[in-house]
């Protein structure tokens, strides 16, 4: 979990519980891989315009955790860490 905005206090550790909630009442068990980043509206933006080929921001942007694995890591990111960092917001 990451929060690459500085626009909101977003609080992780609250989302971090809720992740933890939700998967133990689905019942998913063993090693769970689960990816949640904050980002503001114009790295949102590019995600959106690069992974759905989409203009302007999304509330968000969610991928099938069964896509086919790309030759540096899970598609569509094929292994990217994380957007790039911007500037912040004033």
């Amino acid at each position: 979990m990451a929060d690459e905005q500085c626009e909101h206090d977003i609080g992780t550790d609250r989302y971090a519980e809720l992740v933890r909630f939700v998967l133990t009442e689905e019942g998913v068990r063993g090693d769970t891989e689960f990816a949640l980043l904050f980002v503001d509206e114009p790295t949102m933006s590019d995600l959106n315009r690069s992974h759905m080929a989409a203009d302007g921001p999304t509330d968000v942007l969610a991928f099938p955790i069964d896509d086919h694995i790309g030759a540096t890591g899970r598609a569509p990111d094929n292994g990217r860490r994380r957007p790039p960092l911007r500037e912040p917001l004033n």
